[in-house]
């Protein structure tokens, strides 16, 4: 998010909070919110966030692509990453939680996306199909929380990527669904995140539910030590997009329901004081080593 360029007055924050409220009342879990919580979040989050505060209220309508991994990990019984839970999700949908302060790494993702594409577009050929990424920005799926707000839909030359190389002569170019990311630390050998093959899945969803033909999905991170893009082709089966629905069902249930999830904790070993008993010896051993 960016930081205010200004110091907002008294009389932007009650347009701002108008529009929140606005916004608010139209939810379809409006009923479900006490109105005790929607005042301390509004007031919170317009503090907190000026402007932004539109933007996340309007994310209080379902869930995106950020948050789509989270649900299908948590539902599943697997911890999610960066301790992010449909626990807080859900809470957040009936405001309850208030949406976290900015913090560099969202910053830094957030002003990155236009250099990055700049850089993505160079090294490619590319250019941003902008047709498809406005329809993609504004389109509503088959499933009422389903969301999404694309980092980039682009056209490129099929020649000069594997995956649509075949095809080159009869489809000169292809349309790619790219989500940028500008992690702290990009590794060569690292696998995908479980968590991006999701999010690009809820997009190619809404992509089809909504007309836009994609030949290919692709996270593209920005590498900011060797001062690269290490771009993956992601693929994305039926089976993933099965997953997608089914969590975002159960946790779109969760909030119609006022059924707050619990929290996926790691389990615990069980006897684990005659575990360290029976293996100290050993662990002494490795350690000496």
């Amino acid at each position: 998010m960016e930081e205010l360029d200004r110091q907002l007055t008294a009389d932007d924050k009650a347009e701002i909070t108008k529009k929140v409220w606005s916004l608010v009342d139209a939810l379809p879990q409006r009923d479900l919110i006490e109105i005790s919580d929607a005042r301390e979040w509004i007031g919170r989050v317009v503090e907190l966030h000026g402007e932004q505060a539109i933007w996340h209220a309007i994310r209080l309508n379902g869930f995106g692509g950020s948050e789509i991994g989270v649900l299908v990990r948590n539902q599943h019984g697997v911890r999610a990453d960066h301790m992010a839970s449909a626990h807080d999700i859900v809470l957040g949908k009936l405001m309850r939680k208030i949406p976290d302060e900015t913090n560099e790494h969202m910053t830094r993702g957030h002003e990155n996306e236009e250099p990055h594409s700049r850089k993505f577009y160079k090294k490619y050929g590319a250019h941003r199909d902008l047709v498809a990424f406005a329809t993609l920005t504004k389109a509503q799926g088959s499933l009422p929380w389903m969301r999404y707000s694309p980092d980039e839909v682009a056209m490129l030359p099929s020649k000069v990527l594997a995956a649509t190389r075949p095809v080159a002569a009869e489809r000169p170019m292809s349309r790619w669904l790219i989500d940028y990311k500008a992690p702290s630390k990009v590794e060569d050998d690292a696998e995908i995140h479980f968590q991006y093959g999701c999010q690009l899945a809820q997009g190619a969803i809404l992509c089809e539910e909504n007309g836009v033909e994609i030949h290919g999905l692709m996270l593209s991170q920005f590498d900011w030590a060797g001062w690269r893009l290490k771009d993956d082709v992601v693929e994305v089966g039926e089976e993933l997009k099965h997953l997608v629905r089914e969590a975002g069902n159960w946790a779109w249930n969760c909030v119609m329901t006022k059924q707050v999830p619990p929290y996926v904790r790691t389990p615990v070993l069980a006897d684990s004081e005659g575990f360290v008993a029976k293996h100290v010896d050993l662990a002494e051993r490795l350690a000496n080593v």
